[in-house]
C-alpha cells in the first residue's frame, strides 16, 4: 500500500465475505483494515464450525415443520443430529413470529451435545450473529448427509442446487441460473437451470440475499463469487451399505410428504450385494418391522440386547436337543439382527460402539455350530461331528478375517468388488445359509448330514474367498507399481 494513496484518500478495502467496503482516511482505518486482513487470513482454510437452521412459521401440518417425527425423531432433531455428526459445535436457530414452540422443545430435550442459540423475531426476520463462513440449513428439508459434508468441503460461498428437479417440485424454490458460477436466483426466473435446496456454504452477505424478500423477482450474483454445488455430482456409492444410493432430499409440505420421506428413509437402510435368503425373505419383513418400530420409544440397542437373548436361547434349545425349535428360532434371530441396524439408520443414530455388535453376532452364531455339533457328538459318541464343528469356526472365523482384510486394505467389501464377487454373495457359506442346513437337519433327521454340508460349504467358500482376494490385492499391487 502506498502512502501516498492513503495521504490522498484514495485507498478503498472491500470484503466480500462480510459484505461491507472500508474507505482509509485515517490511520485508525488502516489499523482497522489490518486487523480485519490478518483475521481473514487466520479464517482461510478453517473449517466451519457453526451452522443457522430456518424455522418456518407455516403450520400446513398438524405442528411446526421442523417438530414433525419422522421415525421417532423432529426434523429438527434430525438436523440437530446430523450437524453434530460432521463437528458443527454451534447452531443458531431462527424463530419466526411462531417459533415459541420449536424452543420450548429444545428446552425439554435438554443438553444435545451442541451449543444452540436463538434468534426471535415478532415482526419477521432478523439475521443471526455470525461474522464469518457457516452453514445455512431450512429447517423443514429432509437432507441427505453427503450433500451437507460436499458442501462443508468447499472453500467458497456456495448454493446446493438439484438440476434434476421435476418441475411440479420446484413450485416456490428458488431458482437457479448458473455460468461458472451462480448467476441469478429466484423464484420466478424464466431460465433456470436448477432450484436451491435448501442448504447453502453462507457468508452474511448471501445470508442477507436468500432472505430479501424481493428474491421472487430474481437478483443478479455474478459479481459475488457464489459456488454452486450440484448434487448430481455427488458420489452415489457407499461402501459400508456395499451399494449406489441417489443423493436425495425432502421438501415437508404435507403428510403425503412426511410418508414419502419415511419409505425413503426406511429402503435407505438396506445394505447391498446379499445372500438369496436375505434378500427375498429378510429384507422386505425387515423393513416392515423397521417401519412400525421406528416410531415406538424402543431404541436399536434394545433391539439388540433383545435379539441376543433370543440367539443364545437357541443355543441352549440345541445343546438340550430340540433341534427343530433351536433352527426355528435362529431363522428369527437372523431377521432381527437386521432389524437394530435399520433402525439405527432410519433414525440417524448410528454409532461407531454399533459397529461392535458385529463382534457379538460372531459369537452367539458360532455358539450355535458348537452347541449343534456337541449334541450331534453326545449322541453318537464319534468324534467326527467335533471335527466337523472346528473345521467349521475356523474356516468361518478365517471367511470373515479375509473378508475384514481386504475392506480394510481395498476400502470396498470383497463380495461387491466385481461381478463375481457379487454373484457369489448370493451363495457363499455364512450364517443364513447354515442355519439352513440346520432346519433341514432337524427336519429329516439327519443332523450330521447337516453339518458335512456346512463345513463343505464353509470350505468352498474359504479357497473363493482367498483366491479372489489374492487376485485383486495382487492386481492393486501392480497398478500401484506402474
Amino acid at each position: 500500500v502506498k502512502e501516498e494513496w492513503i495521504k490522498e484518500r484514495e485507498l478503498r478495502i472491500y470484503d466480500l465475505k462480510g459484505g461491507f467496503w472500508l474507505d482509509i482516511d485515517t490511520d485508525e482505518d488502516r489499523q482497522t483494515a489490518e486487523r480485519l486482513l490478518r483475521q481473514r487470513l487466520r479464517e482461510k482454510g478453517k473449517r466451519v464450525r457453526e451452522a443457522v437452521i430456518l424455522a418456518t412459521s407455516e403450520r400446513r401440518l398438524e405442528k411446526p415443520k421442523m417438530l414433525t417425527k419422522l421415525c421417532g425423531l423432529s426434523l429438527l432433531e434430525r438436523n440437530l443430529q446430523l450437524l453434530k455428526a460432521l463437528d458443527i459445535s454451534k447452531v443458531t436457530i431462527m424463530l419466526g413470529p411462531r417459533g415459541k414452540p420449536i424452543r420450548q422443545y429444545l428446552d425439554k430435550k435438554g443438553d444435545l451435545g451442541i451449543k444452540i442459540g436463538y434468534v426471535e423475531s415478532r415482526d419477521g426476520w432478523s439475521p443471526p450473529i455470525v461474522g464469518e463462513e457457516f452453514l445455512l440449513l431450512e429447517g423443514d428439508r429432509l437432507f441427505d448427509a453427503r450433500i451437507i459434508e460436499a458442501l462443508l468441503a468447499r472453500r467458497e460461498a456456495t448454493l446446493a442446487i438439484d438440476r434434476g428437479c421435476h418441475p411440479e417440485k420446484a413450485r416456490g424454490l428458488p431458482k437457479i441460473l448458473i455460468g461458472d458460477g451462480v448467476k441469478a436466483i429466484g423464484e420466478n426466473l424464466e431460465k433456470w437451470d436448477g432450484v436451491y435446496m435448501g442448504a447453502a456454504l453462507c457468508t452474511p452477505q448471501l445470508f442477507r440475499i436468500l432472505l430479501d424478500d424481493s428474491l421472487q423477482d430474481g437478483d443478479r450474483l455474478e459479481s459475488l463469487g457464489i459456488g454452486y454445488l450440484d448434487i448430481s455430482k455427488i458420489p452415489t456409492y457407499i461402501a459400508e451399505m456395499r451399494r449406489d444410493l441417489p443423493i436425495s432430499w425432502i421438501r415437508m409440505e404435507n403428510e403425503k410428504d412426511l410418508k414419502k420421506a419415511k419409505k425413503l428413509l426406511i429402503e435407505r437402510t438396506q445394505k447391498g450385494t446379499l445372500d438369496l435368503l436375505a434378500w427375498y425373505l429378510h429384507r422386505p419383513i425387515e423393513n416392515r418391522i423397521t417401519y412400525y418400530l421406528s416410531e415406538w420409544p424402543i431404541t436399536p440397542n434394545q433391539v439388540t440386547i433383545f435379539t441376543n437373548i433370543v440367539a443364545y436361547l437357541a443355543t441352549f434349545l440345541f445343546l438340550q436337543g430340540y433341534l427343530l425349535g433351536a433352527s426355528l428360532l435362529t431363522l428369527v434371530v437372523n431377521i432381527l439382527d437386521g432389524v437394530d441396524g435399520k433402525l439405527a439408520r432410519a433414525r440417524g443414530v448410528t454409532t461407531k460402539l454399533g459397529h461392535i455388535e458385529h463382534s457379538f453376532d460372531l459369537l452367539f452364531e458360532q455358539s450355535w455350530y458348537i452347541a449343534f455339533a456337541w449334541y450331534i457328538f453326545s449322541g453318537s459318541g464319534s468324534l467326527l461331528p467335533l471335527i466337523l464343528g472346528l473345521l467349521i469356526l475356523l474356516l468361518d472365523s478365517f471367511n470373515r478375517h479375509c473378508s475384514m482384510q481386504f475392506k480394510q486394505v481395498m476400502g470396498v467389501s470383497l463380495a461387491d468388488y466385481a461381478k463375481f464377487d457379487r454373484l457369489f454373495r448370493r451363495f457363499d457359506g455364512r450364517r443364513n445359509i447354515y442355519t439352513l442346513y440346520m432346519l433341514a437337519g432337524a427336519i429329516f433327521g439327519l443332523p450330521l448330514y447337516a453339518l458335512m454340508a456346512m463345513a463343505a460349504h464353509a470350505l468352498l467358500t474359504a479357497v473363493v474367498y482367498a483366491s479372489r482376494a489374492i487376485k485383486h490385492l495382487r492386481a492393486a499391487d501392480r497398478q500401484g507399481a506402474v
